[in-house]
């Protein structure tokens, strides 16, 4: 059989078509090859017969004259054409790396006229720990493999590449301050540093060889503002500091030179800070606006670290936030105006603006940016709050953490409808964090996925463009459940998330599939007893822990479902020694069974992890 390119200098295309090769000789044994004359081929890949669309994505497969034409709306959707029309024979994409794939297929090119689009526009990952170690590469660049079978069209790398904003002012000796992503790395040589920024490029360079839109930057814009505002104003860095210092009572301090940038607040009223933001964000992007599909401009991280000043307390942060962001758009408009931005709403932000901005602009999508959200109710359910209690973003009182009280749903469902009166515009997707840790609240849902699929199809309602969600791989074992679900809702609301379920489960654990399913509806339903609006009671939680321990009894033979339970075990520890013995049951588990284990985690950085906060407890 023969295939035919529309364009074979598109490397997405070529890559559509290799895969293509690849799969059908692997299921059909079928030696599929190039042909430059449409008439001799079985498959034409490509073409003209959907609008080109660069941001959204749709596809066709239609039958003609015996021939299966695979179409899109740009090259990556071709690509989800392949990989939707193997899906069709009979092939799955069960996690990072593991395909479920049949064999003896009998390729039928005839019948064919499907057509679809994706429900969502944004659908992507932004993968903790990208590029960390070496060690790690492997499982990213399997991870984007993945999620392309998965229809992603989104790859967020946040930070920046070698040359970061504010370096002429702020490295020292030829160092650069820490970044965002570099907060943990303040042990690290420089060498090092380097060496995990380019092992981040090469991901981002793989993403977008196979078409993928590139998100970056985010949190750090703030690095050499400081030093670069004493030398306008010819002072000393400390009197520069003191002036831009957020006043009063903060969560973390505003960084030092040299240190990371990641919890940098200002005080916004500060004459002369505002122009500098946007002067930085402008020229840096004059540089670097081709690196990038989306930019994303966050100010710093965190919670309760705004300034208290009389000026800054006046109006909401946003809006201090929507003035610098409004000039650097119109501004970067003026030489990237195919560049689109990305605005943060989160922790202070979540207190909308008070005035209308972007009125003349539809080049800004905001993320929604839940922390700590609770995942038993709807995103906006107006149940799902504190009685008695509001979070005071503007006065840093946005948690009260003496009584367990924090944003809840009822205050996401505000700032997005309190936002969506002040922007004409207003696009808007989800940051969210469904699989970032085991905390018991988020990590339900990778046993199931139910309440998870019930906000997917909330979007169309809540007028959410979808989700780019912050995520660890491993802690969403045993199923790669959280994953799955969300990546087939986002492009087709209706797909069955209990039937994603129960064939992950049959292709995961084949025979053992029964006994895993009932072991994960016993974790769920345990996990219904953890509060999540405030403490879990004592009692509950040591309960909660005992039954988690019977569990993973019960699977004790099957590692990958153990590891899962016997980590939330672990977060769920009631005391030191409990801990430890987790710790010691993980550390076990992972040095007998890393040969079956080593498909789905990063072992030798879960080792480290587990060893690291063992020896803490030691001492």
């Amino acid at each position: 059989m023969k295939f035919y390119l529309h364009d074979n200098t598109n490397e997405v295309l070529v890559f559509a078509a290799s895969e293509l090769q690849k799969y059908l000789a692997k299921i059909a044994g079928l030696e599929l090859t190039a042909t430059t004359c449409p008439d001799e081929a079985d498959f034409l890949l490509g073409g003209s017969e959907l609008p080109e669309n660069k941001w959204d994505d749709a596809f066709l497969l239609k039958s003609r004259n015996g021939k299966l034409h695979l179409a899109g709306s740009n090259a990556r959707s071709v690509l989800f054409a392949v990989y939707d029309f193997l899906e069709n024979l009979g092939c799955r994409w069960t996690a990072p790396g593991i395909d479920t794939l049949p064999s003896g297929v009998q390729v039928d090119l005839t019948g064919w006229d499907k057509l679809e689009r994706a429900s969502s526009r944004y659908r992507g990952y932004a993968v903790c720990g990208a590029g960390d170690t070496a060690d790690s590469m492997p499982y990213m660049t399997q991870m984007i493999d993945w999620m392309l079978k998965q229809k992603c069209n989104l790859y967020f790398s946040e930070g920046f590449p070698l040359e970061c904003p504010g370096d002429q002012w702020s490295c020292k000796d030829g160092v650069r301050p820490l970044q965002h992503i570099e907060h943990a790395c303040g042990d690290w040589s420089l060498a090092e540093r380097n060496a995990l920024l380019e092992r981040k490029e090469q991901l981002i360079r793989l993403a977008r060889s196979r078409g993928m839109l590139i998100e970056r930057y985010g949190h750090g814009w703030a690095a050499g503002i400081i030093e670069h505002f004493a030398e306008i104003n010819k002072i000393s860095l400390q009197e520069a500091r003191k002036r831009l210092r957020a006043k009063g009572k903060i969560s973390h301090e505003e960084g030092e030179l040299g240190k990371s940038t990641m919890w940098f607040q200002f005080c916004m009223s500060e004459p002369g800070l505002r122009e500098l933001y946007i002067e930085h964000v402008v020229d840096y992007l004059k540089k670097h606006h081709s690196d990038a599909d989306i930019a994303a401009f966050w100010l710093g991280d965190g919670y309760d670290n705004a300034c208290l000043c009389p000026r800054c307390v006046e109006k909401p942060f946003s809006e201090w936030y929507m003035d610098i962001f409004q000039e650097i758009v119109r501004e970067v408009g003026k030489f990237a105006p195919e560049l689109r931005f990305e605005g943060l709403i989160y922790f202070m932000t979540m207190e909308p603006p008070t005035s209308h901005w972007l009125d003349d602009i539809d080049s800004v999508d905001f993320i929604i940016a839940p922390w700590n959200r609770c995942y038993r109710h709807r995103l906006d359910a107006q149940e799902c709050r504190n009685e008695g209690w509001s979070p005071d973003f503007r006065n840093n009182a946005s948690h009260d953490f003496e009584n367990s009280r924090r944003p809840l749903n009822h205050d996401v469902g505000e700032a997005i409808r309190g936002w969506r009166a002040k922007i004409r515009n207003f696009h808007t997707r989800m940051f969210e964090y469904y699989s970032l840790s085991c905390e018991p609240g988020r990590h339900r849902l990778s046993y199931d996925a139910t309440d998870l699929a019930r906000d997917i199809r909330d979007f169309t309602r809540l007028g959410i463009e979808g989700s780019v969600s912050c995520e660890s791989m491993y802690t969403d074992l045993p199923f790669f459940l959280i994953h799955h679900v969300s990546t087939a809702l986002m492009w087709n609301p209706q797909a069955d998330e209990k039937k994603i379920r129960q064939t992950l489960a049959r292709d995961l654990f084949g025979k053992d599939a029964d006994r895993v399913l009932e072991a994960a509806d016993q974790v769920a339903t345990l996990l219904l007893q953890h509060n999540e609006h405030g403490k879990t009671p004592q009692p509950v939680r040591q309960a909660i822990f005992d039954e988690l321990g019977n569990i993973a009894k019960s699977i004790a033979d099957l590692p990958l479902p153990t590891l899962a339970v016997l980590t939330l075990a672990w977060i769920y520890a009631i005391e030191t020694d409990a801990e430890a013995e987790c710790l010691n049951k993980l550390l076990e588990l992972l040095e007998k069974q890393k040969h079956k284990l080593e498909k789905f985690c990063d072992c030798k950085t879960l080792q480290k992890r587990y060893q690291f906060r063992l020896d803490e407890i030691s001492k």
